[in-house]
């Protein structure tokens, strides 16, 4: 490496860059995150506290890197990506570890590989919310409410938005002196601002994931600090009005900061992220714009008092620590009650200024990393980011090993382990299949007296991929072929609204692909969640959030007449009875440090209860069956629930994981009862 790349930076100083008041902001920005994520109901917008700070990360860095105007354009991406590293690495990587090591011990096990743990690998290489965008579900909903490394998305916006701003502050500050290319530069920039909202007004209808997750929807809010930096410099440099303009910055730190409180306590999240982040992107924008002209005045000096100082010093490992302390109380002892939430408060703020004062603050003061060559800083931070993410991954597939939940045991709790005994072996096989669902193949090998030559298909929702473990043991034990198209919440004949669009498709190609395979002989099997669940993964009740489906006699026809094609070409037509639903967890509420959780409460449901519940969708079982007799019915209800009260243990052992999706155990216990319907009219 060359003379250049090793010489070591000097520190990051210099008294005009550092504005007290923008600390403050700041310092507020994130309390109302942690708040919202506490308790939505305290402050139901405080989620737009990550757009306030996008908006001042912006203006920040561009106000820092503005002294570097007589560095070399290489000197001044050294410098620039030697300060980012030893700024915010030491403290996201450690914490990821910590992190994740936690989760692995606590946190019982869904799967072997979760999103969760895809998120936390791809949190230390920057790029977790491409994980989030493609793989987890939307930021409010209630699944994403238990990953434990959701909130780094944010971050990820941040290191890939500093992949490019290098460019825009080494050409603004080059070429200051020369008015006509800065203006085109300017022009450049706010092109790329409305190029940047474009993107994210057509997201935001289409893909309301990338809208939120990804740099081309959020990249506007970030230039937006760029902008308004170049702006008040260029103010901040010529004589004003006077007390009209004093006036007119006071007014404006005013109204910013009116319009930022509205947000935080009435923003939803029903038109976000546009159009209603443009509110927090704007009045950050105003409160910025009077700290930077009036450092010493009244809004300044209110943003300036010590409490939100201190906040702002520990503001980074506030962020990275709060959420991963809400949600691990979540998993363990709950977070319904206000003792709890205090105390996640407490927490999140001691570990915050242990971080600060033990990673963050040494890491920057450090002699020996100050005496490092920024090409070593840099190299040394890239390395560490690898092991990390590596690191994630051991800690996972390390899991069952390493877990101290009774649910590492994947035989007793996942519906995808292979099983074990039968006449055959089984290969499964898994690819993609219409748009983002699963096809799982199962092929019988080797078979002792040979294998059976009918094939079994399987067609549904997440229900439907929660019978591997029982279709593998049927071509195990039976000789079957067998196959599985599986799309989460894509049901056929569903009973409650599915919310995506992608499912009629799925479906339509899920027959089609059976109609063109399937011969006289083989069956075709329809599980689903047939009826409402009592609630979701979070701590709300989900009933009044989905509506039910009222089946006309036309529509109960036309399926009909779908099923009697198949079953005019001696296809059997099975259809899945609605299983009990229950209104708790077992997977949370098995292990000594979740018990206690007040979700773990309600472990019965009433048989006639659920009776009750399952009433609509026999009815429209009743019809298809008089339209064509031929049609079955396998009704696992009588099978997992018999008593006066309808248990989710059979034996101690768990029948569903979460409400309503079977366990391996409940698998292998409902195995013989499916295979004698298989048998019955062979």
């Amino acid at each position: 490496m060359n003379n250049i790349a090793c010489t070591a930076s000097d520190k990051e100083t210099g008294h005009q860059s550092y504005i007290t008041g923008i600390d403050g902001l700041r310092a507020i920005s994130v309390l109302s995150v942690v708040l919202y994520h506490l308790d939505s109901n305290i402050l139901p917008g405080g989620f737009v506290g990550v757009d306030v700070f996008f908006v001042i990360s912006g203006f920040v860095v561009a106000m820092t890197t503005r002294r570097e105007h007589t560095r070399s354009f290489r000197q001044f991406i050294l410098v620039f990506y030697r300060r980012r590293i030893v700024r915010i690495l030491p403290a996201t990587l450690i914490f990821l570890l910590l992190a994740q090591l936690f989760v692995v011990l606590f946190v019982p096990t869904k799967d072997r590989l979760t999103v969760s743990d895809l998120t936390a690998a791809a949190a230390a290489l920057g790029m977790s919310n491409f994980v989030l965008w493609l793989k987890a579900d939307d930021y409010f909903s209630p699944e994403a409410n238990l990953n434990p490394f959701l909130h780094t998305w944010s971050l990820a916006i941040e290191e890939q938005f500093y992949l490019i701003f290098p460019n825009f502050a080494f050409l603004f500050n080059y070429y200051r002196a020369s008015s006509r290319i800065f203006w085109w530069l300017a022009t450049g920039l706010i092109g790329c601002i409305i190029a940047s909202l474009t993107v994210a007004v057509l997201s935001t209808h289409v893909s309301r994931p990338f809208a939120f997750y990804m740099l081309p929807s959020r990249f506007w809010e970030l230039a937006t600090g760029i902008a308004l930096f170049i702006l008040v410099e260029k103010i901040s440099g010529r004589p004003t009005a006077g007390r009209p303009f004093q006036i007119l910055v006071f007014a404006a730190g005013l109204c910013g900061l009116i319009a930022i409180a509205a947000a935080y306590g009435f923003i939803d999240s029903v038109n976000f992220p546009f159009p209603y982040s443009i509110v927090p992107a704007i009045s950050a924008s105003f409160i910025l714009y009077n700290l930077y002209l009036d450092r010493n005045g009244l809004i300044s000096r209110i943003l300036s008092i010590k409490i939100l100082q201190y906040i702002s010093k520990i503001s980074f490992s506030i962020y990275l620590w709060h959420w991963f302390v809400i949600v691990s109380l979540q998993w363990t002892i709950g977070l319904e009650t206000y003792l709890p939430k205090f105390v996640a408060l407490a927490a999140s703020f001691l570990l915050a200024d242990l971080s600060n004062r033990l990673i963050e603050r040494p890491a920057r003061v450090s002699g020996r990393i100050g005496a490092w060559c920024d090409g070593h800083v840099i190299l040394s931070g890239l390395a560490a980011m690898g092991v990390v993410g590596a690191s994630m991954g051991i800690l996972a597939a390390a899991r069952p090993s390493l877990t101290l939940s009774v649910t590492g045991d994947l035989d007793v709790w996942l519906p995808s382990t292979p099983g074990h005994g039968g006449r055959c072996q089984a290969q499964r096989g898994r690819r993609s299949f219409a748009g983002g669902t699963i096809r799982y193949d199962f092929v019988p090998q080797s078979c002792e007296q040979g294998a059976d030559p009918r094939h079994l298909y399987v067609l549904g929702d997440s229900h439907a991929g929660a019978y591997q473990r029982l279709v593998g043991n049927i071509v195990r034990h039976e000789g079957l072929t067998a196959t599985i198209f599986t799309g989460t919440g894509c049901a056929w004949l569903p009973m409650i609204g599915q919310t995506k669009t992608t499912c009629a498709l799925f479906i339509e190609n899920g027959l089609t692909a059976i109609a063109l395979s399937a011969k006289s002989g083989d069956v075709i099997f329809f599980p689903g969640l047939r009826i409402r669940r009592y609630q979701t993964s979070d701590s709300s009740d989900n009933e009044a959030e989905i509506h039910s489906i009222n089946y006309s006699d036309a529509m109960i026809s036309h399926e009909a007449k779908r099923l009697t094609t198949l079953i005019d070409q001696g296809i059997r037509v099975v259809l899945e009875a609605p299983k009990p639903v229950y209104k708790y967890e077992p997977m949370r509420c098995f292990d000594w440090f979740n018990q206690a959780n007040p979700r773990c409460r309600e472990k019965s449901v009433p048989y006639t209860e659920l009776q009750e519940r399952r009433k609509q969708a026999l009815v429209i079982y009743t019809k298809l069956k008089n339209l064509d007799p031929r049609i079955e019915i396998w009704d696992p209800f009588p099978l997992l629930c018999h008593d006066a009260a309808c248990l989710a243990v059979k034996d101690g052992m768990p029948l569903v994981s979460d409400g309503d999706h079977l366990t391996g155990y409940a698998n292998d216990y409902l195995t013989p009862f499916f295979a004698n319907l298989l048998k019955d009219r062979q």
